[in-house]
């Protein structure tokens, strides 16, 4: 994850100074785990896993945000709309 300073300017052009930890970098293609080689039957009990791991760790995530007061502060930012911009690991 990466905290990112930067200027943005919305839909109605209001420009705003904004701090944010990055969830997910903006992507255009479709992020995939590739199962062609498995058998069916271990291509359905790994996406059974990973979709009780992805729902465990939403759990624990959302109980940090609850803490921390920030629950309900998800956002899209468009790139485009970025200048300014610095980042920290």
């Amino acid at each position: 994850m990466k905290f990112l300073k930067f200027d943005y300017v919305d839909a109605k052009g209001k420009q705003t100074k904004r701090q944010v930890i990055q969830l997910s970098a903006p992507q255009v293609n479709h992020f995939c785990i590739d199962v062609a080689e498995l058998e069916p039957i271990d291509m359905v009990q790994l996406q059974e896993e990973l979709e009780l791991a992805e729902q465990a760790a939403k759990l624990v995530r959302e109980d940090i945000l609850k803490r921390y007061d920030v629950s309900k502060n998800y956002r899209f930012f468009k790139p485009e709309n970025m200048t300014n911009i610095t980042e920290e690991e």
